[in-house]
């Protein structure tokens, strides 16, 4: 009888060992995950001189918003989500400004992806700082909060948010345009498969190349046909190729990028005071003008889309040096026509046919 006691009284013993631990891994477990919450927290740059930091836990206590958001995916296909956050707008206003004040808003993730929201798209879209979706809490350790932009590409919706900088109003620096097909037509070409396809690309680093290009350290602007606004990382763009060749052409790619992050169909990039255009891209975009038989791009027009209208002259470069200077009265008057694998060539109205610049390369505004 003793000892079947004892059994029971050991059985008893080791049954509450058992449980107790289980209730110490909860409590631990429990306890990591509030540690984790607590120890999150995001930096905000361009506040005030220093760096200001706030805890997701913090942000949880401000004016939480659930509400259903679109994003559209690289190929256009269109994602309906459900997102629970705190509004950026709301958390600028508890530093008294406000996310229109600013040119642009780049958010950094943990694995230093970076993008620019642009000005025109802070100023009519509610951005929402989400740790939910569809009615789910994002993963705390890998994604504690993400970036939400309604009716825009997803990507400017941002995971594993860590850093925001609030970016001042700026200026254009361009004092150059150079004409992509021009430039290309002389590179090297590889052959590149992008999805089933073989295509022809040229390295980002030999159109970077040569007299026309100076050295420049900080992002790359990209501006698609359809209105697209990117900003990319100069080392990662360095990396890539302009697809020149198939689909959706002038293409921005990587092989280190994911497909969703390429840009298709520039119409311009800037690099430093460079602004490389495409011309054919130009053409489906821009308004068309005329002068006699001839139909192609208004030169002031073109040189508006890449605020390049403020200089008093403008050198003219063709691809086998020629050069022809113009004043700022003149651009009304020039037209670039052509293309379609025949080079493209600039004139303008009332002036001589020696005037005229074949195989366009560049233009440059001189003050």
């Amino acid at each position: 009888m003793k000892g079947i006691i004892k059994k029971v009284a050991i059985l008893g013993i080791i049954l509450l060992l058992i449980f107790t631990g289980a209730c110490s891994r909860k409590d631990i477990k429990a306890y990591e995950s509030s540690e984790v919450e607590e120890n999150i927290e995001i930096a905000i740059r361009g506040l005030r001189e220093e760096d200001e930091v706030i805890s997701l836990e913090k942000l949880k206590g401000m004016e939480i918003v659930t509400k259903e958001m679109q994003s559209i995916t690289s190929s256009g296909e269109v994602k309906t989500k459900k997102v629970k956050g705190v509004p950026l707008e709301g958390l600028l206003r508890s530093y008294e400004t406000s996310q229109k004040n600013y040119g642009g808003i780049r958010f950094i993730a943990g694995d230093s992806y970076s993008i620019v929201v642009p000005k025109e798209i802070i100023e009519k879209r509610e951005i929402i700082l989400a740790y939910e979706v569809d009615d789910k809490p994002l993963a705390q350790k890998s994604q504690p909060l993400m970036v939400a932009v309604p009716d825009e590409r997803s990507m400017y919706w941002v995971k594993n948010l860590i850093e925001i900088e609030l970016l001042e109003e700026q200026q254009s620096v361009s004092k150059k345009v150079v004409f992509l097909e021009t430039i290309v037509s002389s590179l090297d070409t590889e052959d590149y498969t992008y999805y089933e396809d073989l295509d022809k690309v040229v390295k980002v680093t030999d159109l970077l190349k040569g007299d026309h290009v100076e050295s420049h350290k900080e992002g790359v602007y990209i501006k698609a046909a359809d209105g697209l606004d990117k900003e990319e990382d100069i080392e990662v763009f360095k990396t890539g190729y302009i697809k020149i060749t198939g689909k959706d052409v002038p293409l921005f790619l990587s092989p280190d990028l994911p497909k969703g992050m390429h840009v298709k169909d520039i119409l311009f990039f800037t690099y430093g005071d460079n602004v490389f255009f495409s011309l054919d891209k130009g053409l489906e975009t821009l308004e068309e003008k005329k002068i006699g038989d001839k139909e192609g791009i208004s030169l002031k027009d073109l040189l508006k889309e890449v605020d390049l209208v403020n200089g008093k002259r403008y050198i003219c470069t063709a691809e086998d040096g020629y050069k022809l200077e113009v004043s700022d009265d003149d651009l009304d008057k020039g037209l670039i026509y052509g293309g379609n694998g025949e080079g493209f060539i600039l004139i303008f109205e009332g002036m001589s046919k020696e005037k005229k610049v074949k195989g366009i390369h560049s233009i440059e505004a001189v003050k």
